[in-house]
């Protein structure tokens, strides 16, 4: 995953993984919705954080902001049965 997005979550929204060096970047996609999560999304980031702990060369992991939307909105409440 060095230096190379890559999708984490499939579905309604995506969670992608970038590693650059040291730094971990974690982007949610769903923008439409202001990025509510979804259960595949959770499932994704899940996965990225499993990528993350077995990289040592990873020291940070930053969820970037997505213009003034700030990086996620919450859970999107319809997915919940």
């Amino acid at each position: 995953m060095q230096g190379e997005p890559s999708d984490a979550s499939s579905g309604d929204g995506q969670v992608t993984l970038r590693i650059a060096g040291a730094v971990a970047h974690i982007q949610f996609d769903r923008p439409w919705a202001r990025n509510a999560m979804t259960w595949a999304m959770y499932d994704g980031f899940a996965a990225a954080c499993t990528a993350i702990n077995g990289n040592s060369r990873v020291r940070v992991a930053v969820p970037p902001r997505r213009r003034r939307q700030g990086f996620c909105r919450g859970h999107r409440h319809r997915a919940v049965p």
